[in-house]
């Protein structure tokens, strides 16, 4: 789903077929065959009868719906019970971020380059997109949302 995602795969592109898929994850065809599956069922690939999968016209937002989904319903509780765990609140998460993110002279060196009031940091994630750090935008929405329990 990254290429996807990263759109290196296009609609219409084809998909590697299970066995190519299999083979270059090392795992049991089937278990691509289940993939396939659930994403045709997604509205993300199609099966042209003979020809293969494809990525469907809207499999570009039918993957960002099933990750977002897979997202908030998965990764996020784990996220807020690990930091519960470590009893750590978004003023820890802010403070590690501001530590290591690169300070005034990246400012003005992206607006140089486009990037408009927006500090570039040298956090370990290097998925930065259209200008933005994820870590970030979490901290935002953690700093302005009311309390979260991992139990919920």
């Amino acid at each position: 789903m990254e290429n996807i995602l990263r759109e290196r795969w296009k609609p219409g592109d084809r998909v590697p077929s299970t066995r190519e898929l299999a083979i270059d994850v090392e795992v049991n065809p089937n278990t691509v065959i289940k993939t396939y599956a659930l994403l045709q069922e997604q509205g993300i690939i199609v099966n042209q009868r003979g020809r293969g999968y494809f990525v469907a016209k809207d499999g570009l937002n039918g993957t960002r719906r099933l990750k977002m989904k897979e997202f908030v319903e998965q990764d996020l509780p784990d996220l807020f019970k690990t930091m519960e765990l470590l009893e750590l609140d978004a003023g820890d998460l802010e403070a590690h971020w501001t530590k290591h993110r690169i300070g005034q002279g990246a400012k003005n060196e992206n607006k140089q380059q486009g990037a408009v009031g927006h500090l570039r940091c040298n956090c370990p994630w290097h998925f930065h997109h259209r200008g933005y750090c994820p870590v970030v935008a979490l901290i935002q929405v953690i700093l302005t949302s009311r309390p979260f329990s991992a139990e919920a």
